[in-house]
């Protein structure tokens, strides 16, 4: 292949994640990188907004559901998401679904499959609130899009469905906080409901032994 000069440019890496290959170029810079770990800032502004939501949620006692994406091609069933949300409830968890107002099509569409009514938070928080909602969350069930890059950030566990076939360059790299089911080639509702199950179960015991403190601005910027 053409380059140039091999002191200027660096070969596009395939065959890795996302964050790898970023952190390749950084290196290649001559800039110490310093982990492959995700943040997220949140501001005290960022939990005034979220006080002010219209609905208030006990942390670690609901499942932040999205089923939206931006390409519709990554987006998983409704109906499936729906099974999984119906799971959670009975497991006495209340169900919240983010979202943009552009998603409210298939948001309806879960919501229409549910056993109990959700908190739609969808179209009435900023990215910056739904970090908050995610980081006080006890599990985010998600198509593989921004939000479960927040919960990478926010080491909130979560079951991410892969629809593009590339989990390996966008899946988040924790594997203990984080299942990652490749659709494409694993289309089997089974066992993702089997994952969540077993991720559930310990999620609760492991809440009921060791509550965590919920996330408030008192740990974050004052900005």
């Amino acid at each position: 292949d053409y380059c140039p000069t091999k002191d200027l440019f660096l070969f596009y890496p395939d065959g890795i994640h996302e964050i790898e290959r970023h952190l390749r170029l950084v290196e290649f810079l001559a800039i110490e990188p310093k982990g492959t770990h995700l943040e997220f800032p949140l501001y005290k502004k960022d939990f005034e907004e979220y006080n002010n939501l219209p609905f208030f949620l006990e942390p670690k006692k609901y499942v932040c559901v999205h089923p939206g994406s931006r390409n519709k091609q990554r987006q998983w069933p409704p109906a499936h998401f729906a099974a999984l949300a119906n799971y959670c409830a009975e497991k006495g968890l209340a169900i919240v679904i983010t979202g943009s107002e552009n998603e409210m099509d298939i948001i309806e569409s879960v919501t229409r499959n549910l056993h109990q009514a959700p908190i739609i938070a969808a179209g009435k928080t900023s990215i910056a609130t739904v970090a908050i909602l995610i980081k006080n969350a006890l599990m985010l069930i998600s198509n593989c899009t921004g939000v479960s890059h927040i919960a990478a950030a926010m080491e909130t566990p979560s079951i991410v469905i892969s629809m593009d076939g590339e989990p390996e360059r966008w899946a988040p790299l924790n594997k203990k906080l984080h299942s990652t089911i490749d659709w494409t080639k694993e289309p089997d509702h089974e066992r993702v409901m089997a994952v969540l199950h077993e991720r559930l179960s310990h999620l609760q015991r492991d809440q009921a032994l060791h509550p965590t403190i919920p996330t408030t601005s008192d740990h974050f910027g004052n900005s």
